[in-house]
């Protein structure tokens, strides 16, 4: 498994304008900001690997994303993982069809509940 961080970021103004890279730092209405991190997994995701994950996710909350785009295998452990992480409010991107489904049907079918 590899992690890249510090991924697109871009600090918007009142006027939409996006400027340079790095954190990602929003300008919102209300001088309210908000800096979200967002973890690129890439490979295969197994359950030998959720400890250090779970470190980075403890670490970076509560604005953490997890982005899948290049994720090619995962296991049972890491999609209850990633339920459980939904359930918080992490939010999962680019998840393969696959993991979608598998998601889906671990929390219909075992009585696992994002609520």
């Amino acid at each position: 498994m590899l992690i890249r961080f510090g991924s697109q970021s871009r600090l918007i103004s009142r006027s939409n304008k996006h400027f340079g890279s790095g954190a990602s730092l929003a300008l919102l209405t209300g001088m309210t900001l908000k800096i979200e991190a967002t973890l690129h997994l890439i490979g295969r995701i197994g359950a030998e690997n959720l400890g250090e994950l779970l470190a980075l996710v403890r670490k970076l909350r509560p604005h953490v994303v997890l982005d899948l785009d290049e994720v090619m295998l995962v296991d049972i452990a890491v999609v209850h993982f990633l339920i459980a992480c939904e359930a918080e409010g992490i939010e999962v991107r680019h998840r393969a069809p696959y993991i979608r489904a598998w998601m889906d049907r671990e929390r219909d079918g075992k009585g696992v509940r994002s609520e």
